[in-house]
């Protein structure tokens, strides 16, 4: 067994630590809403998940390549500006706001809304040096910015045809040069809107002449050279101007290019073979210090010139990584001799970072490395440079020895690095500590961002410096300073600096309000209830932020990260927040998919959600039953989530688009693929759906990305599916639910077949309602691209002609669109933040009249006899009209239960040892609308020994055949004395599949001084003896295992080969408190704790708290079974009952029972003074405390008598 392969088993299990199911059966009472639950949660800081520049890149990558060629065509974005302005703009819309129903300011056109005090990713920062009150900065996808009262207010200096992409700044030093500034254009690493290899693109340098208010692009710099991969300037990286001559440095992919006049030529002075990255420095006297990557035969490394480019030496220390990507350089102002380099790198020996700082003595030529001393705390506070996406390097103007360094995160060293930093030395991005002034916060520097790109020294006071990162701009007063806390204070200046990088837009349907959520790239969710532009928004979670949605008429609001994190927040009337709870699926971290996981809320119950897990997709029918308790520090939940198989796809096929219909049918589910397939579910709600391929390259749909799906809501069979990629046309149109599909990519293609330079489309609307007569002549169809916004008004196949809708988005990319029947609209503008507009909607889109009502709960049953089920369902439909509505019962599976409706009674029968779940539908029609509801009946045998509480954690137990290496559960049970059992069959409830298991190993041992001891019983069964349903694994014994009284415990371990996602078991637990906690060995360390080869508690092992495994024995009970103990009546001072005596409740600590007594559930039976039973209660899980309400029986004494498998309590209590 190779030690690497171990260690590679170690990370992958403890990724899947937390990625288990189960299903649980809803609560049969009915559930409080959220949003009045007193139910408070702690308060505890929200999970920032870490920004990965690389998996966000090759998401971008997969939407974005010609599926043809597999690449991103090369200079696309300025070839698709200059396709794209002879798409002709449309005036409909301003014409829409001519009429006169917008004079009562009830309606306006496109404003920006922000968000007003959040800042994108920036990387081209600098302070004019003529005017420290002048501050440009430049987004990457956002354009430059100019302040002139120092950050309190922004304007953005750029045109629309202007290239967005900003990647570095620089002013001309020498006097009476200082109006010159030059920046340059097109980012490499991490932009969202491109990918390595095809990049957010730049189109040049740009030069401004009156200190940086207008700008134009210097013609040699501009190639229009359509061969791939042949522009000099499409990537650049940095830019100086020498202090001595005025020339030009420019460092690209392509290498360092230099001007001698100023702009109007420029030459290769050090190329380098491929594309790669490159950076350049210059001193006071002009000495200038290059670096390129690795790759490129003799030009790569670092060198100097003391020629002013004309030669070049190759100063490479020795001993550097063979293999490296970017490095940036910063020269000591006060000590010019002393010049650092920070790299990112691969290490082999440590710390074993992916980074290299080594610091030059010119004067000596010599080298130190420093590499040892560069970050390594765990978690967020190590260096992490994500392949150079975030890199920052600079030195105090006043003291050599005060070094500033970031990756993700901020640090500085005052001895050069010499000696390994502390805390105190943290001065931005995460942070150690939480910021004790605001109980909510993350573990996020106090107005400072990760991933660090750009850091500026005001030259009048070298202590105050600009910072620029993924959050935008800030400002520190003194970054030498050593507080408390927080070593250095920051204020943001992002007031006005509009350039975050929205992924997902909100409104709220339910109301008219112009509330809006936003989840921005690196920069979280945020929330506004004001369309003022000025007014700031309100952060509501961390990481990047993704999809979004209003539940609850806004009481409710969902937000994710990437990968499928899904969270919930719940507020009150006033707008308080009452809860915060993780929602996602705990089985899905982190494994979840796509970089940008998308979600849907059923629009007609938003109780209902769909999330893709990989390649399949998830629904819970149920969210307000997952507890509204604080789970920002858990990995998700397991309550309600449930897979729909069907939906399961080839492994490397994952869900990149979904949506759900709401009228005149409702519950239609269409989703589609990351390769161009589109799929159709009716009734998605239920259980007994089925799945339909409605769209793959059968259909004429093109092998692409499906980015985006939408549902005209006025009719569910009317859908479009929009294609991402470049090179494939991009938007389809069907009519018949997905029976057919018409291309309407129309002259947003440069050719028929999509290719040529057309934009990329990313989401698509209707707007106003198809319903009517005329109602397809009215509706127009939007779409947001990557080149603006986009409106067509009739739709006629390949013919279709579309408009540019001109406002002041331009040609930036709007990433996603939202329209409400009211006629709001939010537009998502990466680059740009968000708009919104209110427009007449000629046809408003139909509001459903026929609605579920009341959604019926599951019912669990014990089938140990015959029972029935009587359910009313006179209010489980309505219509707003009052219109008759007709009802069908489908049962999916009469030999398990049966059914009848008559009138508005559905009774439900069910005979004794008949076990099984049945799904019960209900579909209603009125007219022509749809809808159905369902829940499910579940006939359950009873064992003679359970612990079936909620599931808590899972643990892994397997015997891997492929590696020789085993993990091991085992948790205790007790046989009463003087009994035995006979067990026939034993369920051990998990997580994962042992569907592959060539055999499963069940032990049964004795106990040894809280341990497992000597083996008692040890079997090894075939797939004959075994099944596995739903992750849980049933052994069946072909004799009967019998136990006589005493303390065991029993083990079951599946085996199979080592695989990761879904192909690996773990035991469920619940939370512990029965007997022993659960034991766990293994001969790997498995969850980065040691390996454990003796029994060793899972307490100990996972770092969590005791946990009991999820199990059930059946068979039979011989003896003075099931002995129990029938106590005489216990006093009134019983610990167990309270208050007593009582006028009307009387609550019972069952939870104290089932630790006493080792049980999971027990029946309940009340009693009057003369024995006459008065009430029943069966299979009541003694979890929490359980309540009698006596308020209408009669005063007197009862007797209340509790009975488990192998025990018996009664109490006596008085009702006053």
């Amino acid at each position: 067994m190779h030690k690497s392969f171990i260690n590679f088993k170690s990370c992958i299990y403890l990724a899947l630590l937390m990625c288990w199911q189960y299903s649980l059966h809803a609560q049969k009472q009915p559930a409080q809403k959220l949003y009045d639950s007193q139910l408070q949660s702690k308060k505890a800081k929200e999970s920032h998940r870490r920004d990965n520049a690389i998996q966000r890149m090759e998401f971008e990558y997969e939407r974005l390549k010609n599926p043809l060629t597999n690449k991103i065509p090369s200079s696309i974005r300025s070839k698709e500006l200059s396709f794209s302005s002879k798409i002709p703009s449309g005036t409909d819309i301003q014409k829409m706001m001519s009429s006169s129903k917008t004079k009562n300011g009830h309606y306006y056109y496109w404003k920006n809304r922000g968000p007003y005090n959040v800042g994108g990713r920036t990387r081209a920062l600098a302070i004019d040096r003529t005017d420290e009150n002048i501050i440009l900065a430049g987004g990457v996808s956002g354009g430059l910015w100019r302040s002139v009262d120092s950050g309190k207010n922004w304007k953005k200096v750029t045109r629309m045809d202007q290239s967005p992409s900003i990647t570095c700044i620089t002013q001309d030093p020498r006097p009476g040069k200082e109006h010159i500034w030059y920046y340059a254009s097109g980012e490499a690493l991490g932009n969202s809107a491109r990918k390595v290899g095809a990049f957010y693109e730049g189109d040049g340098v740009y030069k401004s002449t009156n200190g940086g208010k207008s700008w134009s692009l210097l013609p040699a710099t501009y190639d229009n050279d359509i061969t791939p991969g042949t522009s000099l300037f499409e990537i650049s990286f940095s830019i100086i101007v020498s202090p001595v001559n005025g020339y030009l440095y420019v460092a690209t992919a392509k290498g360092i290019l230099r001007s001698k006049d100023e702009g109007k030529t420029f030459e290769e002075i050090l190329p380098i073979d491929q594309n790669g990255q490159t950076d350049i420095t210059v001193s006071t006297t002009g000495l200038l210090y290059a670096s390129t990557s690795s790759g490129n035969g003799e030009n790569s490394g670092f060198f100097s010139s003391d020629d002013h480019g004309d030669t070049w030496t190759n100063i490479t220390p020795e001993g550097f990584p063979a293999t490296y990507g970017r490095s940036v350089i910063a020269i000591a102002p006060s000590l010019e001799s002393t010049v650092y380099f920070l790299s990112f790198a691969n290490q082999n020996k440590p710390p074993y970072i992916q980074a290299a700082l080594y610091k030059y003595l010119a004067d000596k030529k010599k080298w130190i490395d420093y590499t040892q001393n560069l970050p390594t705390n765990g978690g967020f506070g190590r260096l992490e440079l994500f392949g150079g996406y975030n890199m920052v390097l600079k030195i105090h103007p006043t003291n050599p020895e005060l070094i500033f360094l970031g990756g993700t995160d901020l640090y500085r060293s005052t001895d050069g690095f010499a000696t390994p930093i502390t805390d105190k030395d943290w001065i931005g991005g995460y942070s150690p500590i939480l910021d004790p002034d605001d109980p909510t916060s993350s573990y996020i520097y106090k107005n400072q961002h990760p991933d660090q790109h750009a850091l500026v020294f005001y030259p009048s006071n070298p202590n105050k410096v600009l910072s620029g990162n993924d959050g935008g701009v800030q400002i520190t007063q003194d970054i030498t300073a050593t507080h408390q806390g927080f070593p250095v204070t920051w204020t943001s200046l992002n007031n006005g600096y509009i350039t975050t990088q929205p992924y997902f837009i909100s409104i709220n349907h339910q109301s008219k309000t112009d509330h809006i959520i936003a989840g921005f790239q690196d920069n979280g969710t945020w929330y506004t209830n004001t369309n003022t532009p000025k007014t700031d928004w309100e952060e509501i979670f961390g990481g990047d932020g993704m999809d979004n949605a209003f539940a609850d008429n806004g009481k409710t609001k969902y937000m994710s990260v990437q990968r499928g994190g899904v969270y919930r927040k719940t507020y009150n009337d006033t707008g308080k927040q009452t809860s915060e709870t993780n929602v996602k699926p705990s089985f899905a971290a982190p494994f979840s998919g796509l970089f940008h996981t998308k979600f849907a809320l059923d629009p007609n119950n938003d109780n209902i959600m769909y999330l893709p897990v990989n390649n399949m997709m998830w629904r819970n029918n149920n969210l307000d039953k997952i507890p509204p308790t604080d789970y920002a520090n858990r990995n998700g939940t397991p309550i309600n989530w449930s897979p729909m198989k069907q939906t399961k796809l080839p492994q490397n096929e994952l869900i990149s688009a979904l949506s759900v219909s709401t009228y005149p049918i409702a519950n239609r589910l269409y989703y589609g693929t990351i390769h161009g397939n589109i799929y159709r579910i009716d009734n998605a709600n239920l259980d007994t759906y089925q799945v339909v391929s409605v769209g793959g390259t059968d259909k004429g749909l093109p092998t692409g990305f499906i980015n985006h799906i939408a549902v005209d809501p006025s009719n569910a069979d009317r859908v479009i599916a929009v294609f991402s990629n470049y090179g494939i046309p991009s938007v389809f149109l069907s009519d018949d639910a997905g029976d057919s599909w018409t291309d309407i990519s129309g002259n947003l293609e440069e050719h028929p077949d999509g290719s040529g330079n057309g934009p990329s489309v990313r989401a698509a609307a209707f707007f106003g309602s198809s319903e009517q007569s005329f109602g397809q002549y009215f509706q127009k169809i939007i779409v947001a691209t990557s080149t603006g916004l986009y409106y067509s008004t009739y739709i006629n196949g390949k013919n279709t002609k579309w408009f540019k809708e001109s406002f002041r988005i331009g040609n930036n990319i709007a990433e996603d669109i939202e329209v409400r029947k009211d006629g709001l609209i939010a537009l998502a503008v990466h680059g740009n933040g968000v708009y919104s507009a209110k427009l007449p909607m000629i046809f408003p889109f139909p509001t459903p009249s026929l609605k579920v009502n009341k959604f019926l709960e599951n019912q669990v049953v014990n089938g140990i006899e015959d029972g029935t089920i009587e359910i009313d369902i006179q209010d489980v439909f309505k219509h707003s009209q009052q219109k008759p509505i007709s009802i069908k019962v489908n049962n999916s599976h009469p030999e398990i239960v049966k059914t009848k409706l008559v009138d508005n009674t559905l009774t439900i029968t069910y005979t004794k040892d008949t076990f099984g779940k049945s799904s019960i539908e209900l579909h209603a029609s009125s007219e022509k609308e749809k809808t159905t509801t369902g829940f499910t009946v579940n006939v359950i045998p009873s064992g003679i020994y359970e612990q079936i509480d909620a599931p808590t954690f899972i643990i892994s137990s397997n015997f891997h055949t492929d590696t020789n290496t085993y993990t091991q559960c085992a948790d205790d049970l007790i046989v009463p004395e003087g009994s035995s059992w006979n067990i026939e069959k034993v369920v051990a409830h998990g997580f994962g599949t042992a569907i592959e298991a060539s055999k499963v190993t069940f032990v049964i041992y004795e106990d040894n001084n809280g341990v497992p001891g000597k083996e008692v019983i040890k079997q090894d069964l075939t797939d004959s003896s075994f099944t596995t349903e739903e992750s849980n694994i049933h052994i069946n014994f072909s004799e009967p295992i019998t136990l006589s009284s005493g303390h065991y415990w029993i083990s079951v371990q599946p085996h199979l080969n080592f695989y990761p996602y879904y192909l690996e078991w773990n035991w469920t637990t619940q939370e512990g408190g029965i007997g022993h906690e659960s034991n766990f060995r293994s001969n790997i360390d498995l969850y980065g704790s040691g390996i454990f080869q003796e029994w060793t508690p899972a307490s100990i092992v996972l770092g969590q708290q005791p946990q009991d495994h999820i199990f059930q024995l059946f068979g039979s009970v011989e003896g003075d079974i099931p002995n129990k103990e029938k106590h005489p009546l216990t006093t009134l001072n019983s610990q167990y009952v309270w208050p007593n005596p009582s006028s009307s409740q009387f609550v019972i600590d069952v939870q104290g029972l089932r630790k006493q007594k080792r049980a999971t559930k027990a029946s309940i039976q009340i009693f009057n003074s003369s024995g006459n039973e008065i009430a029943t209660y069966k299979d009541v899980y003694l979890k929490e405390r359980w309540t009698w309400d006596a308020s209408n029986v009669a005063p007197g004494i009862y007797i209340i008598q509790i009975s488990g498998n192998t025990f018996q309590e009664r109490f006596k209590i008085i009702k006053r």
